[in-house]
């Protein structure tokens, strides 16, 4: 018989199985990996005239944002403290499927809207301007709604 609480950690365990040590190692190990990655592919791509300033920003912005998304991929919610058991039920996750829901709505909203602009005008602007304001939009709709949404039931 084993005891539900003494699986629960703060930083939570992988899905397929080890410790948080063994989660935590992998997911700092994936971030360093894909972070030099990035880094030398910008440097790559652009050659800079300051290659060392560009490849330590590139690294200082790349390990955190990917050791984040590995973690976010390996770890078992089911282990986290404070996870509730049905977490389908979590009152946090219908927030955070409406949220989702209105961001992807605005999202649409904008690209069709900016699409029947960019047809019958004469503006151009750069591809990832363009992609950088969509990323931007969805997130700030889908923060927005979230917190919005928090409040209403507290």
């Amino acid at each position: 018989m084993t005891n539900k609480k003494a699986s629960h950690s703060r930083l939570g365990r992988a899905w397929f199985g080890g410790s948080t040590r063994t989660l935590v190692l992998l997911s700092i190990t994936a971030g360093v990996l894909l972070g030099n990655g990035l880094a030398a592919l910008i440097l790559l791509a652009h050659e800079p005239t300051h290659a060392g300033a560009t490849y330590f920003f590139s690294i200082l912005a790349g390990i955190p944002f990917f050791t984040l998304i590995a973690w976010t991929l390996l770890v078992d919610t089911n282990t986290l403290w404070g996870a509730k058991d049905p977490q389908e039920d979590s009152i946090e996750r219908a927030w955070g499927k409406e949220a989702g829901y209105q961001a992807f709505l605005a999202m649409i909203t904008v690209c069709i809207a900016a699409t029947l602009v960019f047809t019958f005008t004469e503006i151009v602007i750069a591809t990832t301007t363009v992609l950088w304001a969509v990323i931007l939009l969805g997130g700030g709709v889908y923060g927005i709604h979230y917190y919005r949404l928090k409040q209403g039931e507290s």
